[in-house]
């Protein structure tokens, strides 16, 4: 099926300044691409047109623009044009380059979420490495002088074992409260997983951009915000995805990987806040009395509940009654926990039988994703507070309230994923 990369921008009134940022559709069963028109983007849409400055949001998608998450009326009054375009396409490129001409900032939300296995090595160099490289040559040529772009936390994920022990256990990885000089990235990008693999070559190309020059002698600003696994409204992977695990097991998600792990998520609205205030951030970089953040990747995190993402899910489906009080979760996390090296040597013995006996391909690594339970990772915020004036905008019992009435779609829905 034909894969799409997409834009999207916004024009204040007075000076043209716009941002662009491609986004993506559904492509296949293993993956997609969030953005302007999907989970991510259709959150950072909502807080630009929620500025007062913004006149004018322009999305570039090969699927229509459609409003899904309600809009206050000061927001209501700035328009979204659709155009279709695709960033990996020669024969669109007379439209990209239309979508970024007078932009004054991008923000770079393409790519694709593919964490099969076998893994789409190609598919995930082109539209996450390939993609970007467009999305910067772009802006050069537009003259585009900010470009934000998303990455992963999972660009730090590193082995802690890693010799021999550590294979048989299980890559797992230990960060704990750490900022992003202290947690760095592997420098072989192939040391991770391909997913995360191809957001690390992708990160390096645009902090590896900042500062170079623009077509009209100016300079380009780049930074990279590594979000974490983020859950929400229009969240179609990580909890419908475990809510279709739970129901091959009577409802019930085996804890796997030991009983330490703790996990770093966060409310989608939370990390498409961060976005517009990089934009803003970058803005400021020409006044001597603001912190430079232009060159930097930065960690974006809130107060959502720092567990397990299995008992995450179970927060996140359990529904409250018309009395108040909570009625049992659609899931259930059982109780006993298997150690790590038992769940992990379980996985990679299932993986290698349903692909190599049956040629089969998994929708997500069985080993990779016990290797991410038995994790243990907690991220400091300090530089998105210092450098990008960063504070989550949702409370923590905010960002469940609203994703909860989001997920409670899928009561009555017992046979059929409520969430495609």
């Amino acid at each position: 099926m034909k894969v799409d990369a997409l834009p999207l921008q916004y024009c204040s009134s007075n000076c043209k300044p716009c941002i662009v940022f491609p986004v993506g559709k559904i492509i296949k069963r293993f993956g997609h691409f969030p953005g302007g028109s999907g989970f991510l983007g259709q959150h950072v849409v909502k807080h630009l047109r929620e500025d007062a400055a913004v006149s004018e949001v322009r999305v570039v998608d090969l699927r229509p623009f459609e409003e899904r998450l309600g809009l206050s009326p000061a927001a209501s009054r700035v328009p979204v044009t659709w155009v279709p375009a695709d960033l990996t396409e020669e024969a669109d490129e007379a439209k990209c380059e239309e979508a970024f001409g007078g932009a004054d900032l991008v923000i770079h939300c393409a790519g694709l979420e593919d964490r099969s296995y076998p893994a789409d090595l190609q598919a995930l160099h082109r539209h996450n490495v390939k993609a970007t490289e467009a999305v910067v040559s772009l802006c050069r040529r537009a003259n585009v002088p900010r470009l934000v772009s998303t990455s992963s936390v999972e660009v730090v994920f590193v082995p802690y074992l890693r010799n021999a022990l550590g294979t048989a256990l299980g890559s797992y990885s230990v960060i704990v409260n750490q900022t992003e000089a202290r947690a760095v990235p592997p420098e072989d990008p192939s040391d991770l997983e391909p997913f995360p693999a191809s957001k690390l070559r992708a990160e390096r190309i645009v902090l590896a951009a900042n500062g170079s020059a623009l077509d009209n002698g100016g300079s380009l600003r780049t930074v990279a915000l590594r979000a974490p696994p983020m859950y929400g409204e229009e969240d179609r992977q990580l909890v419908p995805g475990l809510l279709r695990l739970a129901r091959l097991f009577e409802n019930t998600l085996l804890q796997l990987g030991g009983p330490s792990q703790r996990h770093q998520h966060a409310y989608v609205g939370n990390v498409a806040w961060a976005h517009v205030c990089a934009g803003h951030a970058l803005a400021r970089e020409e006044a001597v009395e603001a912190q430079a953040v232009a060159g930097l990747a930065v960690f974006v995190t809130d107060e959502s509940p720092k567990g397990d993402l299995l008992r995450l899910t179970q927060l996140l489906l359990t529904f409250p009654d018309v009395s108040g009080s909570g009625t049992p979760s659609l899931v259930r996390v059982r109780a006993s926990p298997l150690p790590t090296w038992v769940s992990y040597l379980a996985a990679v013995a299932a993986e290698t039988l349903v692909t190599a006996t049956f040629g089969a391909r998994l929708p997500v690594r069985p080993s990779a994703f016990i290797s991410y339970l038995s994790s243990f990772v907690s991220l400091s915020r300090l530089r998105a507070e210092t450098r990008l004036r960063y504070a989550p905008k949702y409370a923590a019992e905010d960002a469940i309230a609203r994703s909860r009435a989001y997920y409670a779609r899928a009561k009555d829905l017992q046979e059929v994923d409520p969430l495609d």
